[in-house]
């Protein structure tokens, strides 16, 4: 699969427990926060995975800013997440360095891959921790910002 095929699949929006699983955290904005945090919640008791989740005070929209995430992770994971982020910083560095502004993540696989954008002109980066050596691939890389 190339770069631009995981970025697409790294980025596809997908319902709130599903994000919760595949990437360890979710956030949404909604009209109803407790109607979200509950539904969350019931499928994570069902599937026996402790979470915590937050809300922020109502908006002046009406909406609410709602985040749960995994209640805990292990040192293997911390590992691998602290280990992507090195990755993350690499790919920011290289881009920066074709003029790209700050790289803004959008998503990241619990510590094996992430998806990010330039905060200028739109440009993709796609990272993998799982290759030897990581794989660091993207538009950014193709072309000047601006």
């Amino acid at each position: 699969m190339g770069w631009e095929a995981a970025f697409d699949r790294l980025t596809e929006q997908l319902d709130p427990y599903h994000e919760l699983l595949r990437f360890g955290r979710v956030s949404a904005d909604v009209d109803d926060p407790d109607e979200w945090r509950a539904e969350l919640r019931r499928q994570a008791r069902r599937d026996k995975i402790p979470i915590r989740s937050f809300a922020s005070r109502k908006r002046p929209d009406g909406t609410t800013h709602v985040w749960a995430g995994k209640a805990r992770i292990g040192a293997d994971e911390l590992r691998s997440r602290n280990a992507l982020v090195a990755v993350q910083r690499e790919a920011a560095g290289r881009a920066e360095l074709r003029g790209h502004a700050r790289i803004v993540w959008l998503r990241a696989v619990l510590g094996e891959e992430a998806a990010g954008r330039c905060e200028g002109c739109g440009g993709r980066v796609y990272v993998a921790r799982t290759t030897t050596p990581p794989t660091i691939d993207g538009d950014v890389f193709d072309r000047r910002c601006g």
